[in-house]
């Protein structure tokens, strides 16, 4: 079973496949494990002109594998206090405090 995210974008429908695009990830993110992948980026669209805002530093952004199916976009690391909280797709995971017998 493959779990996906739908977002409508103006006048388009764009898919998120979390697991997608944890495998199609950057050279650069190579070595994020599952967790950190998608507690330290979010996906967004891939513009190199783009600066700062606010006084803000320009994110860093880094393109998928050259034969991803999500060449527009890419992968962009939150700022160094960003505060996120992880949608996994499937079940939740178990408590570590209850143990079966």
């Amino acid at each position: 079973m493959k779990f996906v995210m739908l977002e409508v974008n103006k006048d388009s429908l764009y898919i998120h496949d979390q697991i997608g695009e944890y495998k199609d990830r950057g050279d650069l993110l190579e070595k994020f494990c599952y967790l950190d992948f998608f507690l330290q980026t979010y996906d967004g669209p891939f513009s190199s002109n783009e600066e700062g805002c606010c006084g803000w530093p320009k994110s860093i952004k880094v393109p998928y594998h050259e034969d991803s199916i999500h060449k527009k976009c890419c992968q962009i690391l939150h700022a160094e206090h960003a505060e996120v909280i992880p949608n996994f797709p499937g079940k939740w995971f178990t408590n570590h405090d209850i143990f079966e017998d």
